[in-house]
């Protein structure tokens, strides 16, 4: 469980996570777990405890699990638990429009006959709460499973095989630009495993399966012939998949933009069906077409995505290692992990919204007069300068790139290379930085940086 009213940079931290339940899931059932969960959710809710808008974390097989919805997404005939679309439909045309689930529908196919509802099995437990349904909507989406392991990892398969079967490249010259790419130090630790011939899907975890797909353009400039192949159907919808997901994982994202995203959803899934019509659609690619009002009702989707809790679990598996011992093994991983978090309770992991590295009091007479001419603004007294910060966990250090604006999405953006970090007592932070030019490259969705901008 996480305390959603906590800043964003220490909720996702795995130990603000908490454990509320440990279970044998075949030992138990759905209400001997969860309607123990469900009564102590009450007593908050009768103390006048309000959590408006809240909702679960999870994968697709866990949120239906806890729904009460069908499990099987490979044969079940209702496999959405947003909407009452049918797989018939949804294979025969994608861009269907069928009822949003709601309480009552909910309700009502719980009152019908078991061959008649629509995907439900049973009634969830939390649908017992005053203020949660799970069809208002209450179950978040997860963009990790939906789209890195799900619909980015089949279909990028898919255009791989078709540039190396058109002659683009190679598998071996494609690894060996995977293999020797300069990656960036955040990119490194997220390294794409190499391309595997004749594999159904992309190996390698969520965080793998993004950077692959992200830097894929950059791997391949220079195997390819743009002005032959930059308006090629397939290569426009690996460009698509690619914005598709900067604005699904954008830590912020403007309500304005949400009818844009939806758009090229339905772009990609249309380039999708008429590219390889003999590969049906999964399930997660009929879920992106809910994505413009899961974001809208959640807010941005990597916040809500189930990859902290995920990593939550190493914790556990560490600890039975260790333990040499699967008797019962559940009761000492839960006094272990009690003891843990009562050990941090004392004040052992505080947490600062800045942690500077190398820092030393500035002096402004040591760099050179453009500098000196550049921090003439009033700045307070007793500035520290530091070589790397991390603010609200993320790293900021001398050489990294920062967007400094942009008139509104795609237009007029403008890049900036850090050249000082200063900080005050005050937690104060300024950025000097370089205003870099830089051209956009439409064909690779990057951009190009210059010299500096004058």
């Amino acid at each position: 469980m996480a305390i959603a009213n906590i800043p964003r940079h220490i909720r996702t931290h795995v130990n603000s996570i908490l454990l509320v339940a440990l279970y044998k899931e075949k030992n138990f059932d759905h209400q001997s777990v969860y309607g123990k969960i469900v009564e102590d959710l009450k007593v908050l809710e009768t103390d006048s405890v309000s959590i408006p808008e809240h909702g679960t974390c999870g994968d697709n097989l866990g949120h239906h699990a806890v729904g009460g919805f069908n499990e099987n997404f490979s044969r079940s005939i209702y496999f959405c638990r947003y909407c009452l679309i049918d797989r018939k439909s949804f294979h025969s045309n994608h861009h269907s429009q069928f009822p949003l689930r709601t309480p009552q529908s909910h309700g009502d196919c719980l009152r019908g006959a078991a061959c008649n509802r629509k995907g439900v099995k049973f009634d969830s437990e939390f649908n017992k709460l005053a203020e949660f349904h799970v069809c208002n909507p209450g179950l978040a989406s997860c963009c990790a499973h939906d789209l890195f392991e799900g619909v980015v990892a089949h279909d990028m398969v898919l255009f791989i095989n078709y540039f190396v079967s058109g002659g683009w490249f190679t598998i071996p010259q494609l690894n060996a630009k995977i293999d020797n790419f300069k990656y960036d130090s955040a990119d490194y630790r997220d390294k794409p495993n190499t391309f595997k011939e004749g594999c159904e899907k992309l190996s390698g975890g969520a965080m793998q399966i993004w950077c692959f797909l992200r830097l894929f353009p950059l791997f391949i400039k220079d195997l390819v012939d743009w002005e032959e192949k930059q308006d090629n159907l397939v290569w426009k919808a690996v460009l698509l998949l690619n914005e598709i997901v900067e604005l699904v994982m954008a830590t912020v994202i403007y309500v304005s933009v949400l009818p844009y995203l939806d758009a090229i959803i339905y772009d990609y899934l249309d380039l999708r069906v008429v590219l390889f019509p003999n590969v049906l659609l999964r399930p997660k690619h009929h879920y992106l077409t809910h994505y413009y009002f899961l974001l809208y009702f959640f807010g941005p989707m990597c916040l809500t995505w189930s990859m902290r809790f995920e990593s939550k679990h190493s914790f556990f598996k560490r600890f039975a290692r260790m333990l040499r011992n699967f008797r019962n093994v559940l009761f000492p991983l839960g006094i272990k992990h009690e003891l843990f978090m009562s050990y941090l309770r004392l004040g052992v992991e505080l947490r600062c919204d800045l942690k500077p590295t190398l820092s030393g009091e500035f002096h402004a007479n040591v760099y050179s007069l453009d500098i000196q001419r550049a921090l003439q603004a009033n700045l307070p007294p007793l500035m520290q300068e530091c070589v790397s910060i991390v603010i609200k966990g993320t790293l900021y250090k001398k050489g990294s790139l920062l967007l400094v604006q942009q008139s509104h999405y795609q237009c007029d953006v403008q890049f900036g290379r850090i050249v000082l970090i200063l900080y005050d007592n005050n937690t104060n932070v300024f950025f000097l930085v370089e205003v870099m030019e830089a051209e956009f490259m439409p064909h690779l969705r990057v951009y190009k940086l210059g010299a500096r901008k004058m």
